[in-house]
């Protein structure tokens, strides 16, 4: 059942626009009611009203690319898989289990501090930096707590790439400009 926009017209009296004012009621009262808490239906009761029950997204193609106005990212499906936007990257996330994440994706490394992908707090981990691009090869790879609002990072396995945090940023970069380039990640964490 479809909803209709701008029903009553300022024109129209209830009378004449009721079929369309019901249908519109049904619809909020039924389809609305897939995905969200509505009237209290059961099993969550009046104090989870207008929450959400589940969230649907259609596969976007192309792949978002833009932030809407005081957006700081935004959550989507692309070929069938979840992924986050947060203006600059695009993050496939894989759940694991109920509390383990994976974050993929590549950036570019360089001899300054870059940040790679923004933690969240709380968490533990393992990080994989990859490059992809140029020869030699370079890998890093390590194991990560963050706190409240700082990380610490361990076990950084090449000498020719350095890695450090910067509040919950996880920032990488090179100790050579012969290892610049691109990078993978990989991240697994697992919040409590």
């Amino acid at each position: 059942m479809p909803y209709t926009n701008n029903t009553p017209q300022a024109t129209q009296t209830i009378a004449s626009s009721q079929p369309q004012v019901q249908d519109n009621f049904e619809f909020i009262q039924t389809d609305m009611q897939v995905e969200h808490i509505f009237n209290a239906n059961a099993p969550f009761g009046a104090q989870a009203e207008g929450t959400h029950v589940q969230c649907s997204m259609p596969n976007q193609s192309p792949e978002v690319s833009f932030l809407p106005s005081g957006t700081g990212g935004v959550y989507y499906v692309a070929s069938s898989k979840p992924k986050f936007y947060d203006g600059t990257s695009h993050y496939f996330l894989s759940q694991a289990s109920i509390s383990q994440f994976l974050l993929t994706g590549t950036a570019t490394l360089n001899g300054t501090p870059s940040t790679v992908v923004t933690l969240p707090a709380n968490s533990v981990g393992t990080y994989y930096l990859i490059q992809t691009t140029g020869a030699p090869v370079a890998c890093a790879m390590g194991q990560f707590v963050t706190g409240s609002g700082a990380i610490a990072i361990g076990a950084v396995s090449d000498p020719n790439i350095s890695v450090q945090g910067s509040g919950l940023n996880f920032q990488a970069e090179t100790t050579s400009g012969t290892y610049n380039g691109t990078y993978k990640y990989v991240i697994q964490y697992y919040t409590p």
